[in-house]
């Protein structure tokens, strides 16, 4: 069975390297970039990104998603649970701004 490939179709992208968007169609297979091409390919399934900027995911090596407050007394008398929702809205607006990848020291 054939891997199903997406096609960010109607984008600008930004490729890391020029300073320059252009438009065109990004194509990813099992999570892998597999062409920044000008369109999809027959059969992919296709996102029309409606002209919208598409970027590589971004890194983030300094992260503190769980330990993000001022006060230590205040994190480690918290509980858990309360913990656990606050640094998972942090990793969600992380990854709202394009980071896919954080080091959490």
């Amino acid at each position: 069975m054939a891997e199903e490939t997406t096609a960010f179709a109607n984008g600008l992208i930004f490729d890391g390297v020029s300073a320059e968007l252009r438009e065109g169609c990004v194509r990813v297979a099992a999570g892998v970039i597999v062409e920044a091409g000008e369109r999809p390919e027959p059969g992919d399934q296709v996102i029309d990104c409606r002209g919208r900027t598409v970027v590589p995911g971004l890194i983030d090596a300094h992260f503190h998603a769980y330990g993000a407050g001022l006060s230590l007394m205040e994190i480690e008398t918290s509980p858990v649970s309360y913990l656990a929702l606050a640094g998972a809205r942090r990793l969600a607006g992380a990854l709202g701004r394009g980071f896919t990848t954080v080091r959490d020291p």
